[in-house]
């Protein structure tokens, strides 16, 4: 989505940005609710939000016992990080 609300300085004055070599040489950003980036953590259902120019990637999961389910171990917040910067590439 395109949020023009979405400015990099309002959600590091929070501490919720992210500091991720990936993101800053892909002249993006992130952030997390309550500013708790774990890279090996497992997606959960805050997750991480990735930002270029103002459009936003949001990737989360939920469900019940949803880290139980070894499958999806490797689903980290780190991997969302990539996996957002890759749809934001396919959307320029």
């Amino acid at each position: 989505m395109r949020d023009p609300s979405l400015i990099e300085q309002d959600y590091d004055d929070l501490g919720w940005t992210i500091d991720d070599p990936p993101l800053a040489a892909d002249d993006a950003w992130a952030l997390t609710a309550g500013g708790q980036y774990d890279p090996a953590a497992q997606v959960n259902i805050t997750s991480v939000q990735v930002v270029r120019d103002r459009t936003v990637v949001v990737i989360t999961s939920g469900g019940v016992a949803l880290q139980d389910v070894p499958e999806l171990a490797a689903l980290t917040q780190g991997w969302v990080v990539g996996a957002g910067l890759s749809v934001l590439d396919l959307m320029r």
